[in-house]
């Protein structure tokens, strides 16, 4: 696996070496020996798979707080999505900037999201599935909400607000704003 981008010095863009043959293919998504070069301090404590039936389903943008922070590796096993990132660590020099990048399962591209960084994702394809490889367990008490529609992170998703398909929590989500941000 080899680094290939690196946004805000703590967000990585992985890229896996896939051996492809007639039978198909195969790559390691995740090697603990590679990511303690990459990603100090990351062990894997849990596991999610997220399925999106439609194109234009946004889901996000959600982080974890305080002792239940968590840092993560994006992976998209089918489909196509465009992936969004958002410094919320007050103080950062990219403070509530945004980075997205394209993962899908023709460039097997993954995504470290470290701990102080807000995600979310837009499908672009139907029938998306996603792996989330999480270094803490989820606590439904510490999960932060921020509005993507905020002004001030200035995010465009390319697409009409009535197109979009998203949750009624995460569309009345907060501005950064009116958020207690620390990390």
């Amino acid at each position: 696996m080899k680094v290939i981008g690196n946004p805000f010095g703590d967000v990585l863009v992985l890229q896996p070496t896939v051996h492809s043959d007639c039978r198909g293919f195969f790559y390691e998504c995740y090697s603990e020996k590679e990511s303690a070069a990459a990603m100090s301090n990351f062990s894997i404590k849990q596991v999610n798979h997220s399925f999106s039936a439609k194109t234009n389903t946004f889901r996000g943008l959600h982080l974890q707080k305080g002792n239940a922070s968590q840092s993560f590796i994006v992976s998209v096993m089918i489909g196509r999505i465009l992936d969004f990132v958002v410094d919320v660590r007050v103080g950062s020099s990219t403070f509530l900037k945004t980075y997205s990048q394209e993962l899908s399962d023709d460039n097997r591209y993954q995504i470290f999201v470290p701990k102080g960084f807000a995600h979310g994702f837009l499908t672009l394809t139907d029938n998306v599935h996603m792996l989330y490889k999480m270094d803490n367990l989820y606590d439904p008490a510490n999960e932060v909400f921020l509005n993507v529609f905020d002004p001030g992170l200035n995010i465009d998703l390319g697409v009409e607000n009535d197109q979009l398909i998203m949750s009624e929590r995460d569309r009345s989500a907060p501005f950064a704003g009116n958020l207690d941000l620390i990390f």
